[in-house]
C-alpha cells in the first residue's frame, strides 16, 4: 500500500470531460476535414467556379510563370534605359583639357 496505489488512485480520479460530456466514441481525423472539403465541393459546383477553376489550371497561367514573366520584362526596361543613358553621355561632348 505505498505510492503506487495512491498514485492509481490518483489517475482514477481524474476526469477529463465535465460531468455532462462524455468523451468522443470515436476519433478519426478525416471526420474534422470532411464537411469543410464537402462544402467547397458543393460551393463551387453550385456557383460555377470548378469551370473556372478547372480553366486556370490546364492554361498554365501559374504564379511562378507570371512572376519569371514580369522578372524578365523589368530586366529590358531597365536595359533599355541603361542603354539610352550609356547613348546620351556617350553624344556629350568631352571637356577638352586646353579650356
Amino acid at each position: 500500500m505505498g505510492v503506487a496505489v495512491e498514485l492509481e488512485e490518483c489517475r482514477r480520479s481524474v476526469n477529463f470531460f465535465p460531468s455532462h460530456c462524455s468523451p468522443p466514441a470515436a476519433y478519426h481525423p478525416a471526420l474534422l476535414f470532411s464537411p469543410p472539403h464537402q462544402d467547397w465541393s458543393e460551393y463551387k459546383e453550385g456557383t460555377g467556379v470548378a469551370v473556372e477553376l478547372e480553366e486556370y489550371r490546364r492554361s498554365g497561367a501559374t504564379y511562378t510563370e507570371k512572376k519569371a514573366f514580369l522578372g524578365q520584362a523589368d530586366l529590358r526596361e531597365y536595359e533599355r534605359e541603361r542603354d539610352a543613358k550609356l547613348a546620351a553621355l556617350a553624344r556629350r561632348p568631352r571637356p577638352t583639357a586646353g579650356d
